[in-house]
């Protein structure tokens, strides 16, 4: 018969893993470790990597003696009688278990625990923190498109992020190291609500959402183009960075004047049929650029 006294147990704990099993919660995780001191008295944990939990640690003692056993445990203070015995953990730490024949001297009520044999269960794969999402304001970039900065981190690493048009960016090639975030720039194309998802690789999830009600394009009209002329026309705002392009190749630029008014010669005259892009960029970076696509006619 084998004891351990209440008190020396939970100076081990204090020593190991912090007051409780949840301080003990690690960057790093591992798969459960267990160790028992009777190869007939068999454990095993149902969860294996990172999960939310609770994970079921399972004590199969059958082949030990006559197979009625009492096992207990003292972190979770339950006792159950069988040769099978389930207990559910929710933190992560060290987790002692205590074996005996129901018919031998055992004792799990006194400052001192009597049993026959014991089992360690040691749990860092719960993970039921959620990841953190932080959205940063606005900024138009130096082609005139507006963003939304979004910034995500999460101790054991973020599995995939969901974007506001219901695309995701993956990251499950990547291993689940600790304080591994994913932060990116998202593309604002109209008024309205968006919405980010982060994901760990545990499951758990966190939202936020940022309202742009301030999204506006800037004016642009083209004038017709014909296939006798190397210039296009125009209107849109005052001072503006007009541009032409095929896709290829740059065809034109020109700039606004005070009204608004552009007239932008191109390199050569287009073919009556053809198609090609113009653009309009706000100087002053309040506007979003705007684009619109060109035919030119007879």
């Amino acid at each position: 018969m084998k004891k351990i006294a209440r008190l020396a147990m939970a100076i081990m704990f204090i020593i190991s893993f912090g007051l409780s099993p949840q301080m003990s919660y690690a960057a790093l995780w591992e798969e459960p470790k267990v160790s028992t001191e009777d190869e007939s008295i068999k454990v095993t944990v149902d969860e294996t990597g990172l999960t939310k939990g609770p994970v079921t640690v399972t004590i199969d003692s059958s082949t030990y003696k006559n197979g009625t056993n009492v096992s207990y445990s003292w972190d979770l203070e339950k006792q159950i009688t069988g040769s099978t015995a389930r207990f559910a953990i929710t933190k992560n730490g060290e987790y002692q278990f205590a074996v005996s024949d129901i018919t031998s001297d055992y004792d799990y009520t006194g400052d001192t625990l009597w049993a026959e044999k014991w089992c360690t269960v040691v749990i860092t794969n719960i993970d039921n923190e959620k990841p953190t999402v932080k959205l940063g304001g606005t900024f138009m970039d130096q082609y005139g498109y507006r963003y939304i900065r979004y910034d995500t981190d999460d101790d054991k690493g973020i599995r995939r992020i969901k974007h506001p048009d219901g695309e995701y960016s993956d990251y499950t090639d990547y291993s689940a190291d600790p304080g591994i975030g994913a932060a990116g720039n998202y593309q604002i194309i109209k008024n309205g609500k968006y919405t980010f998802v982060a994901e760990d690789y545990a499951g758990n999830k966190t939202t936020r959402t940022v309202i742009i009600s301030d999204y506006k394009v800037v004016p642009l009209k083209v004038y017709k183009v014909t296939g006798k002329t190397k210039y296009v026309t125009g209107k849109t705002l005052p001072k503006a960075k007009v541009s032409a392009d095929n896709t290829r190749i740059v065809l034109g630029t020109a700039k606004a004047d005070s009204k608004g008014n552009f007239k932008m010669k191109l390199k050569s005259a287009q073919k009556t049929g053809s198609v090609f892009y113009v653009s309009s960029l706000d100087v002053n970076k309040k506007s979003v650029t705007n684009t619109v696509k060109v035919k030119v006619v007879k």
